[in-house]
């Protein structure tokens, strides 16, 4: 057989075997590349992380609850909340979009405003049905934010947010109204409106109308809206925005806007004070036939020719204009004074001003004018200076250290005021050191000028500083014993230095009321009595209750609170109550007439030794006693008014209230 032969000398035979090899080499690739493959996307090289679905809702929430810090929120969480409401906004959730848009519009979360991109965020969400972003865009629309004003498409998106129940949108729809009615309606014809509005009392409304008016150049709704910001009538009171009014209103030759610029200028009100200023615009107005401005010219060129006047001569005509209220003619003179740097000028204008006298308050303004005359040491300045800073008035923060540094300057000059108000700094430690006796001292010498507050006090703080160191209980014994010996002044100082005591505010009660040791001053023991009787002490539940069933003190009448407090006193068995009780329910006064409830009360004060309850006690015995009337059970008929029997104020001999016979020591 015959054997064949390829050009490199293979046999055919040889052939299939090398095809074998080839093929069984070319399988083992294969297997062991698959094996390789399996491995490495087992150790995940070539296959992503899985993702997890994004949900848009949950976006938002976690942007919403990253925003609850408010103000705590960090920059990163800033960063991440905006991040999150961003994709839910893109992923087309409109209350996403709508909450987007205000972060854009506000500039909140970081950004900076952009009225543009948030309109297009408010339209998308609108479009999608949601009422606040129909609302906002309509806000946007009708003030041309982020977008061209458009009062009608701002007066339809309103509309459409109203009735999806959007509520601000009804807030916003008059304005808008009121701006599509104005786009056929002459200027003049708006500022009509505004002025009928205004003379029903509706200035708000009115108001809105001349401002449409102004915007498109009208001098008098110009003129209008100066006077509205001069009386804050339909606008906030601001007397610089009514001259910036007036000025737009007088540029356009409005006779009135120049009377009251003149008027501005005379008085420094809204602006620098400026007599040539005035007389120049008033001698305009004059010249359009503005009658006030012809009257008031001769004033403004009589105060020009003021210069050679003597200060003495102006003060005694200021202080003439003053005490009959002319104050017309008093704040010129004084506004001259002041503007020489006159002490007595700067203290008394700073007065008027945060009195508001001829003028509106101007608490900056009165801190100002007494500073420039404290800083002149004058002793009035000093002391208003000093209560501004005791009070925190104007522009400045309440300084009990700074008042006192200006009370002691004030009160080495002799200021009575200034010396009673350091009184109260030492006497509470207040901005100083407490110190009691340096309190009396100034006290004292307050008193011996006159001044009524310092000598009702006096005996407060000459107790203070006798008895500081003492226990209050002993100091009170004192009292006692020096208030029977007479010595009603000293023992006044041992009360009202006991003060934290029940007893001790009802006996400084009762001396206000008698007038021992100080001036007789209902209102003053009606309060020391509702102290103790706050406390429950029996004796002055008893005499408040009187004061107010006698409407004493300033308390207004009132019969059954009064019966109230005689029954807390008598329930206490303190007998003068127990017998005012009785004589309540016998006279129908605060309780319906009792004869039975009467005679009970007047039984038990006689009892405890009250020798008129006695007597009482069978005055009403046979009534007590009679027939009840079917219609009122347990209670007797009145036939006629019974005789007036004065009440028991508890004041015994000793006007203390002492009781010994009923065991307890009041």
């Amino acid at each position: 057989m015959r054997e064949d032969k390829r050009a490199g000398g293979e046999t055919w035979s040889e052939r299939p075997a090398a095809w074998f090899a080839g093929l069984a080499a070319w399988f083992g690739c294969m297997v062991g590349g698959v094996v390789a493959v399996a491995a490495v996307h087992e150790l995940g090289v070539f296959c992503p992380p899985s993702a997890e679905k994004f949900c848009p809702r949950a976006a938002l929430q976690q942007a919403r609850e990253l925003q609850k810090a408010g103000d705590a929120m960090s920059p990163e969480e800033c960063a991440e909340a905006l991040r999150q409401l961003k994709m839910a906004a893109y992923a087309e959730l409109p209350e996403a979009q709508f909450e987007l848009a205000l972060c854009l519009l506000h500039g909140r979360l970081g950004t900076a405003p952009d009225p543009a991109q948030a309109v297009q965020f408010l339209k998308r969400a609108s479009s999608a049905g949601h009422a606040g972003a129909w609302g906002e865009l309509g806000r946007c629309y009708l003030d041309g934010l982020g977008t061209a004003a458009d009062e009608r498409a701002a007066l339809r998106a309103l509309r459409r947010a109203k009735d999806l129940g959007y509520a601000e949108a009804e807030a916003l729809l008059p304005r808008a109204e009121r701006k599509v009615d104005c786009l056929s309606l002459p200027p003049q014809s708006m500022f009509d409106r505004g002025r009928s509005l205004q003379a029903r009392g509706e200035s708000e409304e009115a108001v809105q109308w001349m401002l449409e008016a102004a915007a498109r150049g009208h001098a008098r709704a110009c003129y209008a809206l100066g006077c509205c910001c001069n009386t804050g009538d339909g606008l906030p009171q601001d007397a610089a925005q009514a001259v910036q009014w007036w000025q737009r209103a007088a540029d356009a030759g409005e006779p009135d806007a120049l009377y009251e610029l003149g008027l501005c200028c005379f008085e420094g009100r809204g602006m620098e004070r400026d007599l040539p200023r005035a007389e120049q615009y008033w001698t305009a107005a004059a010249q359009k036939g503005q009658k006030a401005a012809e009257e008031s010219l001769p004033a403004v060129r009589a105060k020009l020719a003021l210069a050679p006047v003597a200060d003495a001569e102006l003060l005694d005509q200021a202080r003439h204009a003053v005490s009959v209220d002319d104050y017309d003619t008093a704040l010129p003179l004084l506004r001259e004074l002041a503007d020489r740097g006159n002490p007595v000028g700067l203290t008394a204008l700073g007065r008027c001003c945060e009195l508001g006298l001829g003028m509106q308050e101007a608490p900056t303004e009165a801190v100002r004018l007494y500073r420039a005359a404290a800083e002149q040491q004058h002793p009035q300045a000093l002391y208003r200076l000093g209560d501004c800073y005791y009070n925190g008035y104007g522009s400045l923060p309440k300084d009990y250290a700074a008042a006192a540094r200006c009370w002691v300057a004030a009160a080495e000059a002799g200021d009575p005021l200034a010396q009673w108000g350091l009184c109260l700094l030492l006497q509470d430690g207040l901005g100083v050191s407490q110190d009691y006796a340096a309190a009396e001292g100034f006290c004292r010498q307050a008193a011996q000028s006159g001044l009524p507050s310092a000598r009702a006090h006096l005996p407060v703080v000459a107790g203070l500083a006798k008895y500081t160191g003492m226990p209050t209980e002993e100091v009170l014994e004192r009292g006692v014993e020096l208030y029977k010996a007479g010595a009603y002044a000293e023992a006044l100082e041992c009360f009202l230095f006991s003060a934290e005591l029940p007893r001790a505010q009802y006996r400084a009660g009762v001396c206000y009321e008698l007038g021992r040791g100080t001036r007789a001053d209902d209102a003053a023991a009606a309060a020391w009595y509702e102290r103790a009787a706050s406390a429950g002490f029996p004796p002055a539940v008893n005499k408040y209750g009187i004061f107010l069933e006698k409407g004493r003190g300033g308390l207004e009448r009132d019969p059954e609170k009064a019966t109230a407090y005689y029954f807390k006193a008598a329930e206490e068995n303190f007998a003068p109550a127990q017998y005012n009780l009785a004589l309540c329910y016998e006279r129908g006064v605060g309780v319906p007439r009792n004869s039975f409830s009467a005679s009970n009360w007047y039984r038990r004060a006689a009892a405890r030794g009250h020798s008129k309850a006695r007597y009482a006690a069978a005055r009403v015995e046979p009534e007590a006693t009679a027939p009840l009337s079917s219609s009122h059970p347990g209670y007797a008929q009145p036939v006629s008014s019974p005789a007036y029997y004065p009440y028991d104020d508890g004041l015994l001999d000793d006007d203390l209230g002492l009781f010994p016979e009923d065991g307890i020591n009041y």
